[in-house]
């Protein structure tokens, strides 16, 4: 079956799986059931809910081969990156993700065509391991405190808010570095951490 800290969904007849003979880190990683019969469909699908959106970052390899098997991952319906080949190795995909709710389909699949004589040498399956989403950090300085204040360090003089709404991109405040003198240096720090692979 499939073991995860994310809410993955799979289709029940040709469901994904973690697997552990092959992975790009760790201990398994998660495989698409082979397509092999014409029409055949492996997905594996995520909902991703997130204000200002993100990126979500994954490694993938690819065991299939068109015209009998391909790959395609999707989101909301629409086709975002996908292997009609085999892949040596491991390869490292981003896809961003915009604010809101969104969906992220892996899929494999067989188009109506039926193998030559002895097969075609490839699995018809995809892996992928490493799924991590970076969420977008915001920060717009208009309430006059930092909203991330506990991870933020300064060195040097520290930086002050400025109110007025000709010196902000956009609003009403900025975020304004001291005026320092010759050899003195200021310094924002922000640290940022994440639980984020699934």
């Amino acid at each position: 079956g499939l073991t995860s800290i994310w809410p993955w969904a799979t289709t029940p007849d040709l469901p994904w799986s973690t697997d552990d003979s092959d992975k790009f880190e760790g201990s398994f990683s998660a495989r698409s059931q082979p397509v092999l019969n014409k029409g055949d469909e492996s997905d594996l699908h995520v909902a991703i809910t997130s204000p200002l959106g993100g990126m979500l970052d994954f490694w993938v390899k690819s065991d299939v081969q068109m015209p009998f098997s391909g790959c395609y991952i999707n989101m909301d319906g629409e086709s975002r990156k996908g292997y009609t080949y085999p892949t040596s190795g491991w390869e490292s995909m981003a896809i961003p993700i915009p604010p809101g709710q969104h969906v992220v389909m892996f899929r494999v699949w067989r188009p109506n065509f039926s193998l030559p004589p002895g097969g075609n040498h490839v699995s018809h399956t995809i892996r992928i391991d490493s799924v991590r989403y970076i969420p977008t950090i915001s920060e717009g300085f208009e309430s006059g405190k930092l909203q991330v204040d506990s991870a933020v360090t300064f060195v040097g003089r520290e930086w002050g808010f400025d109110f007025d709404p000709s010196n902000a991109h956009e609003g009403n405040a900025s975020l304004r570095s001291p005026i320092i003198d010759a050899g003195q240096s200021s310094t924002m720090k922000l640290k940022a951490s994440a639980s984020s692979e699934g």
